[in-house]
């Protein structure tokens, strides 16, 4: 664990180094990687397009062995709700981070830390509960994608 922070601070310094318009940047990259997995968990509804939300579930469920090989009708379901919610939560930070925290409004990047926070934990222990633990390590890599240059932006607004 003390390794693993030790990561966390170096990733840290990393981001103190960049300048404002580079951390945007990153943040947009973020909110579009975070669209394109939505649109990876809706096409998971379509037996046709779903293969690469099947291959993550394999991945993430370790180790590679061909499981799940296709989805229920109301994991398909799932898929579908959630990769909505997921492209239409990317638009909005995309937007949030294009304009008001481009601009260093303070007020928006402690909403964004908030919201990506709230997901985090909520998405992380309901992911332990439901023995998805492989999903907790994703979930670590998206929120330090946010959470890391948004403290950046924070401390010279």
């Amino acid at each position: 664990m003390v390794g693993y922070l030790d990561e966390v601070v170096t990733f840290n310094r990393l981001f103190r180094g960049m300048s404002d318009r580079v951390l945007i940047r990153w943040l947009q990259v973020a909110c579009l990687l975070t669209a394109m997995l939505g649109l990876f968990a809706s096409g998971g509804s379509y037996t046709p397009t779903q293969e690469p939300w099947r291959l993550l579930f394999d991945v993430v469920t370790w180790p590679l062995d061909g499981h799940p090989q296709g989805f229920t009708s109301e994991t398909a379901s799932v898929n579908a709700v959630v990769g909505g919610v997921m492209v239409g939560w990317a638009v909005l930070m995309f937007a949030v981070v294009t304009g008001p925290i481009a601009r260093g409004d303070r007020g928006m990047i402690d909403a964004m830390l908030a919201c990506v926070l709230t997901w985090f934990f909520i998405d992380s222990a309901g992911s332990v509960a439901a023995d998805f633990v492989g999903n907790v390590v994703l979930n670590v890599g998206s929120m330090l994608a946010f959470v890391l240059p948004l403290l950046v932006l924070r401390s010279r607004a």
